[in-house]
Formats: structure tokens, sequence, C-alpha cells
């Protein structure tokens, strides 16, 4: 693991091993602990072998299994309860009597899953069910004890694994809850994470930045434990710790430049797709205060229906991943700004008022109401999922760029972005009043 985490620039002190252990679609960088997957494996094979479709294989190990559980329990002979107690290292047994064997694995095995220390699971047991031995799993103290028979053979890995990896999630959860706050969003939709199976959208130096920066262990003035270190951040007045969040949301140095070309840069890209979508014909405002509403509220994006009955007002947030609440608070907040500014003036002009955020996580991490509101702004449903990860690896490449800048300052050089997204120089582009016109269907 050690090796996994300098090639993502993880930390080797302090950083999860949960985070490289779970799956890529839970937000992992899913590379499974060699050990559990060792264990696991042996102990499939061997209920494979006692649950064999051959008859002499299954009476073979049966027989062995027997043999072994009469001479370490010391019992003339054992019923089904015994051999069950006994794989799962519940009864007291002299192992030295028969010496080393696979069953021994077994129960080392047992042990090391759910009864040493640090062990993944709560429970897992070797039980009797219906006259034949079966495996007993309880991911955590609060989930479902679940019971594998020999019905569920050719599938048993994968259910193991799946106890596994809801046992390291749980405890990367409640165990580690600042440092899991990011990865609760990516879990949202796994898409956030996609860059991580193929490469994605996303270059492999703003790779090296993600992965750190989700676990909320970029370095930087609030993260160091250095004696005599101020955590007060190095380049603004504000008098304010040095957080990541700090330097990626609201640090004066970076809020008038990179932080609102990555604002601009996602409205850009929804604004381009919006126009070729189904209501590319609406009017639309790019940034603007709505006229005739004396309001000074400036939503993103005013898109107003050809009849003038129906306004839709859009606005794009990046906000910070303080987990699932963050997220949803930033959402929260545009609907609660616009609904009040906008809600009664429409009302009396008669026109119907729909206010949809576009929420998209500064550290790469996608919203899942934001594919809604795509949709209903007259985006095809395939396409916002062909852009989801082309848009969290550009914001992911701006945010990484705004990290770097406020490290080393003028001296940092911006590197040009290899998959695109980049918005055009300038403001310009916002000018533009409508979208694409729908030709006229002529007889």
């Amino acid at each position: 693991m050690r090796s996994v985490k300098e090639f993502h620039n993880i930390p080797l002190k302090g950083s999860p091993l949960e985070y490289v252990q779970l799956p890529v679609g839970k937000g992992g960088l899913g590379v499974a602990c060699p050990k559990n997957t060792a264990l696991l494996t042996f102990l499939v094979t061997i209920m494979k072998k006692l649950w064999s479709s051959d008859s002499y294989i299954r009476k073979l190990y049966t027989d062995y299994l027997e043999e072994v559980a009469k001479v370490e329990i010391g019992k003339f002979e054992v019923n089904l309860n015994d051999l069950a107690e006994f794989l799962s290292d519940e009864r007291a047994v002299d192992s030295k009597l028969f010496g080393f064997n696979a069953f021994t694995r077994v129960r080392e095995v047992v042990r090391s899953l759910c009864k040493n220390k640090d062990s993944p699971l709560h429970s897992l047991k070797i039980i009797e069910r219906e006259g034949k031995l079966a495996i007993s799993v309880q991911a955590t103290e609060e989930s479902i004890e679940k019971i594998f028979t020999e019905d569920q053979e050719k599938k048993l890995m994968y259910l193991l694994k799946g106890e596994l990896n809801t046992a390291l999630q749980h405890r990367f959860f409640t165990q580690k809850v600042f440092k899991s706050e990011v990865m609760r969003v990516v879990q949202q939709h796994p898409q956030s994470n996609s860059f991580v199976r193929n490469g994605g959208k996303m270059s492999f130096s703003a790779q090296r930045f993600v992965h750190p920066g989700r676990l909320n262990q970029l370095p930087c003035n609030y993260n160091t434990w250095a004696k005599g270190r101020t955590k007060l951040c190095r380049r603004c007045a504000k008098n304010e710790n040095e957080t990541q969040s700090h330097i990626l949301q609201v640090c004066d140095y970076s809020i008038g430049n990179i932080i609102k070309e990555r604002h601009d840069a996602v409205l850009y890209k929804f604004r381009e797709l919006i126009k070729r979508g189904s209501k590319g014909h609406w009017l639309e405002r790019t940034d603007r205060t709505v006229p005739n509403t004396g309001s000074q509220l400036k939503p993103d994006l005013y898109l107003e229906s050809p009849d003038g009955k129906h306004v839709i007002l859009a606005d794009v947030t990046v906000p910070y991943e303080r987990g699932i609440e963050g997220m949803q608070k930033a959402w929260n907040e545009k609907i609660i700004k616009y609904t009040d500014g906008y809600k009664e003036i429409f009302r009396r002009q008669g026109k119907s008022l729909v206010v949809l955020p576009l929420v998209v996580g500064s550290l790469g991490t996608w919203w899942k109401p934001t594919e809604e509101s795509l949709i209903k702004l007259g985006v095809e449903k395939t396409t916002v999922r062909r852009i989801i990860p082309e848009t969290c690896g550009m914001v992911a490449e701006y945010s990484k760029n705004c990290y770097w800048r406020h490290i080393y300052g003028e001296k940092y050089i911006q590197t040009p972005m290899i998959n695109g997204g980049e918005k055009p120089e300038g403001n310009d582009w916002k000018k533009c009043k409508k979208g694409i016109k729908v030709p006229k269907v002529t007889n």
C-alpha cells in the first residue's frame, strides 16, 4: 500500500488505508488489501470443497474435517454444530494434537477478519443451516446479518468482498469523519471518481492534487503541526486560517482570478450545452440583471420561453465539499436567493419561475441533482452523462492551479489544460442575448 500512496501523492502517515482499498465506485482507489483478499480466497476455496457437487471431493473434505475436529476438540463423535463452532474458532482446542492443517487456517481467517484488533468485519462465523454448513457475516454492528449457503457458491467471493467493503466504508465514515467528507459526496455520484479507473479527462498532475485534497491533506499552514508555525493564510489579510477550503474558495489572492475563472468555465460549458439543447431558442441572458424587475440580482443564466410565460433562472456554484450537508446547503442557498428575489415579481407579471442551481464541487465532484437541472434546461440525458467526467476534470484542473499559485505565488506557471475546458478570454462571450434559433418548418 505504501507504493500506491506514493504513486498517487497521498501522504504515507495519517492517510487512511480505506481510501486506497475501497472500490472506485465507492470513492476509493480500488486497490484491495492483499492480506484480506488472500484470507477470503482461502475461506471460499475450503467452503467450495465442503459444498462440492462432486460426492468424492465433498466426502473427502468432510471426513477430514471430522477427524481433525475429533482430535483437537477431544470428542469421540462430533455433529454439524461442533464442526461449525470448531471452524468459527468458538471452541477451545489443542491444535498441537493434529498439527497445522487447512482447517487450522480457516480458524485463523475467522480470527483475522473479525476477532483481532482492527479486524474489518463485526462478525464472521460458520454456522449450521438446514443440515449443512453456511457462512454468517455481519459487516457492522448496525447492519443485518447475512447468511450465505451453498446456493451462493458461485458468487461467494463477490458477496464476501461486498460485506468487507461495507465494513471498511463504515469504519472510514465513523472513525475518520473529517477525512471522509469529500468521499461522501463522491459516493452519491460515482462518475466523480471515474478518472481513477481510466484516466478520464484529468491530467496526471491534477490527479496527484485531487487525492490528497479529497483527504484534506494538502500541504498548507493549517495542516502542519510544526511548533511555532502560523496557521494563518500567507497571502491575504483576512486573518483567517490557511485551510484547503480557504485557499480554494475565499482567499483574496485568487478570488478575483482563478476562482472566478473556474466558475465562468463551468458556466460557459453549461451555457454551450443549453444552446444546443431543446431550449436553445429561448431568450437567454448571461450574468446580467433581469430587466423590468427592479432587482439587482444577476443570475448566471436567464431563460425566457418564446411566449414570455415561463422563466428559468440557473446559477452555477462551485462549493468546497464539506460532506453531503455542505453541498446541499450550497444548493438550497441558490434556490432561496432567487426564489425570494424574483418569484413575487414574476407572479405579478403573469410568468412562472423555476430556479435551477448547477453545483459542481471544487475537488472535482458532481452533485447529483445538477444532472436533473441540466435536463430541465433542455440538455439531453446522454449528453449530461457524457460531460460529467469532463466537467469534474476541468474543475479539478482549475482548483489545482488555484492551489499551486497560492503556494508558489507569481512564480507558478499555469500550464495549458491538455483536455480542454478553458473558457474564452475576457467576458465578451457573456454578451450573447439569444440562443440558437430553431428554423421554421416550411410546407
